[in-house]
C-alpha cells in the first residue's frame, strides 16, 4: 500500500497489484512485460481518486562489453479520467563496469498523448542514473 508524506505523494491509500514475466528469447534479447493497478483505498484531506492501470512492454537488446539498449512501450489507462489512455515510448541505454562496480543508465521519454500537456503529463522526460553495486 503505497502512501506519502507532505507533498511528496497524492496523498491517498492505494492497493496496488504488480504483475510481471520475463522471456529471454536469445542470449542477447529478453522481453519482460509487466502491469501495474492501483485503487485508491482512502483519500485523506480531499485528494483525488486513483484508479489506473499501467502496462509496460519492453525488450532489452545485450550489447559486447556490457552495454544494453532497451526501447520499451508504455500504455496508462486512467479510468478516474473517463478511461483515459497516455501513451509513451521510452529509450534506455545503459552500461556497466567491473572495476569501479557502477552502472550508467541514460533514458529518454515522449509522450504520444495528443493533450498530454493539458493533463499536466511532461512532453519530454530525460533521466541519467549511477548505481553502485555492492558486492
Amino acid at each position: 500500500m503505497p502512501t506519502a508524506a507532505d507533498n511528496l505523494g497524492g496523498h491517498d491509500w492505494r492497493l496496488q497489484e504488480i504483475g510481471a514475466v520475463a522471456w529471454d528469447v536469445t542470449h542477447w534479447l529478453t522481453l519482460s512485460p509487466s502491469f501495474e493497478y492501483n485503487e485508491s483505498v482512502a483519500e485523506p484531506d480531499n485528494a483525488r481518486p486513483q484508479n489506473y492501470l499501467e502496462m509496460y512492454f519492453p525488450a532489452t537488446f545485450l550489447l559486447p562489453r556490457h552495454w544494453s539498449v532497451t526501447p520499451r512501450y508504455e500504455a496508462k489507462v486512467d479510468f478516474e479520467r473517463g478511461d483515459y489512455l497516455i501513451q509513451s515510448l521510452r529509450l534506455q541505454v545503459a552500461k556497466q563496469l567491473n572495476n569501479p562496480p557502477l552502472g550508467f543508465l541514460f533514458a529518454i521519454k515522449k509522450q504520444f498523448s495528443s493533450d498530454a500537456l493539458d493533463h499536466g503529463l511532461k512532453e519530454l522526460q530525460v533521466n541519467f542514473m549511477i548505481t553502485y553495486y555492492i558486492r
